[in-house]
């Protein structure tokens, strides 16, 4: 069996940087996209009348890529500080988006912690 690699944080935050098309023109077109894929999975489509018809998109689909073309130039700053300073935590890029992104909700709220007993125990009973 082939050792073991250790890639600390510090090495691997260049390689993952790299990996993703963020300094490269934006695809133009679909097949630009796919070329660059390594995986795709294709559901089913629809069918309408014997012709595949794609789906719509849905309304957070919208959402989103209006507020990536509405941020685009908050987007070409943090690529260039990218270039200038090399890869770094994204607390350390600055927030210029010229509109902020709505929460998903997807963060859990913190659960309430039972009441203490009369013996200051959680959910001791008298």
């Amino acid at each position: 069996m082939a050792a073991r690699h250790h890639l600390s944080r510090r090495d691997a935050r260049p390689i993952a940087v790299r990996a993703q098309p963020l300094t490269q023109p934006q695809p133009t077109d679909v097949l630009d996209v796919l070329r660059h894929l390594t995986l795709l999975h294709l559901p089913v489509p629809r069918r309408v009348g014997g012709v595949a018809r794609p789906e719509p998109l849905s309304p957070w689909q919208v959402q989103l890529g209006e507020w990536l073309h509405a941020n685009a130039a908050s987007r070409a700053e943090i690529l260039d500080r990218l270039a200038v300073d090399g890869p770094m935590p994204s607390a350390e890029l600055p927030n210029t988006c010229a509109v902020p992104r709505r929460s998903s909700g997807w963060k859990p709220r913190p659960q309430p912690r039972p009441a203490a007993g009369p013996d200051g125990r959680a959910g001791a009973r008298s």
